[in-house]
């Protein structure tokens, strides 16, 4: 009665929602296919369902969503393009197409890309990121091309040149993204989007949700950085040089105000640099000010990016998982007992029922340390998706679940190969004493002699 009494409290634990949260965080740092940022976990059957059901209802917020975890391109495309007739607001979609699109350097780009770069531009002209994506996207394919067309030697070491400057539609889209006056690389577009559809669908797998916003493109930053060094170091003149550093800290200010602590970095460097150009040439007014900006930017530089709430929250990761694994090592254990009594029909054993409270016994208190272990994370997701935080707050906070998957950050398969060869071993072993169990005779009933 009491191992029934604690099974039934360790199964109660799987009612709460932040438990069966952890269990599933747990899970996906096991499985390889959730460090896929277009896994979606629906099997092959369901996208095709949740699309069939969006086209008809033109539902372009979903279309949207499911040309983002498409694989196949031309279907991604195809999505983007539904979800864009129906609600414009969603041309923010092609973005995150274009670099899909451009990232693999073995297939040739085609017109697609350059077609999207245009409605981009058209729909969000005084956006930034968009001529840098235009200019990034006609660089690479230009590079790309060369080495498909054979004008590299093959099969010896070609030392690569930065010829970027000397391209001259590339240094037009750059001149224009440096005057743009806003920077936005719609990275608070995309959270509220893998938001909304994880809540509608019910979707509980914050690890996912935050691997699949790590994949979200960021705009070229070598570009950046070339362009703002060229026009520095090419100023004809004094007036020149002053027009060209405001240019750079303009712009470099503009990227300091985007959603990531990357973009933030880079746009400190960038403003940094055109700020120690201008100093020198200010007026005495303008010193104090200029030389007190650039302390302060140099100190935010030297800053470490990132929370240390992933760093303090580490043990408890690893404490979860630790639990997840014997919480799944006692429920194959208490399955491998009841096989025994029900196909051996004994009626007692002292052995297998020591194994069975044992397991019990596990599965309660890896229960209860991993409900207590998880709870911080529990309210920071709860914090993450609330649709009042936006995600300048949100990812920090989802990224907190990095520490779950810090070992296998440094070494992908070993850590999902080394788990998989670990329950394995450990369920075979189970398998051995189950047939080892099955294997001794019955025991023959004694004999009384008559008389």
């Amino acid at each position: 009665m009491i191992a029934v009494s604690a099974l039934l409290i360790a199964l109660g634990f799987f009612l709460a929602p932040s438990f069966r949260q952890g269990m599933s965080v747990a899970a996906d740092t096991l499985d390889y296919a959730s460090w896929s940022h277009r896994d979606n976990s629906t099997g092959e059957r369901e996208p095709e369902r949740l699309r069939i059901n969006a086209e008809r209802e033109r539902d372009a917020r979903m279309l949207a969503y499911l040309a983002i975890h498409e694989d196949r391109l031309d279907l991604a495309a195809q999505d983007a393009d539904h979800a864009v007739a129906i609600d414009p607001r969603w041309t923010w979609v092609y973005y995150v197409l274009i670099y899909r699109g451009t990232k693999n350097w073995s297939s040739r780009p085609n017109l697609q890309t350059a077609l999207w770069a245009k409605k981009l531009r058209e729909w969000d002209p005084q956006n930034a990121v968009n001529y840098l994506v235009d200019a990034d996207t006609n660089y690479r394919i230009t590079e790309k091309n060369q080495v498909l067309d054979g004008k590299r030697p093959r099969g010896r070491y070609v030392r690569y040149v930065d010829q970027r400057t000397g391209n001259r539609p590339w240094m037009e889209m750059m001149a224009r993204a440096f005057d743009a006056p806003k920077y936005n690389s719609y990275f608070q577009e995309r959270f509220d989007l893998e938001r909304d559809v994880a809540r509608q669908l019910g979707s509980d797998r914050p690890l996912r949700l935050t691997i699949s916003m790590m994949s979200h493109p960021l705009p070229s930053v070598i570009g950046c950085s070339r362009y703002e060094r060229f026009i520095l170091s090419n100023a004809t003149n004094p007036p020149d040089l002053v027009q060209q550093t405001r240019r750079v800290i303009a712009f470099g200010e503009r990227m300091m105000a985007a959603d990531t602590e990357f973009e933030q970095f880079i746009g400190r460097s960038v403003a940094l640099d055109g700020y120690k150009k201008l100093q020198p040439m200010a007026a005495p007014a303008d010193q104090a000010f200029l030389g007190a900006r650039i302390v302060q930017l140099e100190i935010m530089q030297h800053a470490r990016i990132g929370s240390g709430i992933t760093l303090a929250l580490a043990m408890n990761a690893r404490i979860v998982e630790t639990c997840f694994v014997l919480i799944l090592l006692a429920a194959m254990t208490m399955a491998a007992s009841a096989a025994v009594f029900i196909f051996r029909r004994m009626r007692k054993s002292r052995a297998i029922g020591i194994v069975s409270y044992a397991a019990v016994g596990i599965m309660l208190l890896a229960s209860i340390v991993a409900f207590v272990a998880y709870l911080p994370y529990s309210q920071l997701v709860a914090q993450a998706m609330d649709s009042r935080t936006p995600v300048k707050v949100g990812l920090p906070l989802l990224g907190t679940l990095g520490s779950f998957g810090m070992t296998f950050l440094y070494s992908v398969k070993a850590h999902v190969y080394g788990w998989s060869i670990l329950l394995a071993l450990l369920s075979l072993a189970g398998l051995w004493l189950v047939v080892r169990q099955f294997r001794k005779p019955p025991a023959r009933p004694a004999v009384v002699s008559a008389g």
